[in-house]
Formats: structure tokens, sequence, C-alpha cells
């Protein structure tokens, strides 16, 4: 009888630890929501450097917000870093889901501001873009 009764406490301490760490991984998600939005917005307004900012503090703060990571390569495009704007791509790769999900442009259209999909369009026509694209679709076979 004690071993069930804590195998029962043991099973419920689990569950509510689980459950506590997804409310907090929900709550990350969408407070990383409207963060990622003032950053487009500033991108849009031309405030690039600021945009950047705000992507790093949120990508600090919830590193496994995706749509921030394609942000952050896209800024970097967009200001000429190619070596960072593949670097933060290649990070997107890492998950062959992801990398998928983001090779066009369907993925931020209707989400994003015009001047950042127009920059994300760019970004994906990057040679070293399309080479850590292929080499992660060729890694996921």
């Amino acid at each position: 009888m004690r071993v069930r009764i804590r195998t029962l406490t043991l099973t419920l301490t689990l569950t509510v630890a689980l459950t506590l760490s997804l409310a907090d991984s929900a709550a990350k998600t969408f407070a990383s929501i409207p963060r990622s939005n003032a950053a487009l917005v500033a991108f849009e307004l031309g405030q690039t450097e600021q945009a950047e900012r705000q992507v790093r503090t949120l990508l600090r703060r919830d590193p496994n917000f995706v749509d921030g990571t394609a942000l952050l390569a896209t800024l970097r495009w967009s200001q000429g870093d190619i070596g960072g704007a593949t670097a933060a791509y290649a990070s997107l790769c890492d998950s062959p889901i992801w990398c998928e999900a983001y090779a066009s442009d369907a993925a931020v259209l209707g989400r994003w501001t015009p001047r950042a999909t127009a920059a994300f369009r760019e970004l994906l026509k990057e040679p070293a873009v399309q080479r850590e694209r292929r080499n992660a679709a060729a890694l996921a076979r």
C-alpha cells in the first residue's frame, strides 16, 4: 500500500511539474509575440539597429522562439551582415521542421510587416542561406 501511495504521489508531483513547465513555456511564447511585433514595427520604420536589439533581447528571454530567429536573420541580412544572417538562419535548420517551414516567405506572409517580408524574401535568395537549407535537407535524409 505504501509503495502504491508513493508511486501515486510521485506521478502527481511529476504531472504538476510538467504542467507548470508547459504553462511557463506558453507564457514565454505569448510574451514573445508582442516583443517580436515591436521589433517588426521598428524595422518597418527604418530603425533596424533598434529592431535587432529588441530581437536579441527577445531571444535571450525565449531562445526557442523560432520566428524571432528568422527575424534576426532577416535584420542582419538587411544590414549587410551576410555571415550573421546565415548563422541565424542556420540555427533554424538545426530542426528540419523549422528549416522547411521557413524555406519560403509563406511562413511570414500576413504576419510580418511589408518591409520585413520583402527582406526575408531576399534573404532566402542568398546563396549561403540556400546552401544551409540544402545541407539541412541532406542531413535530414
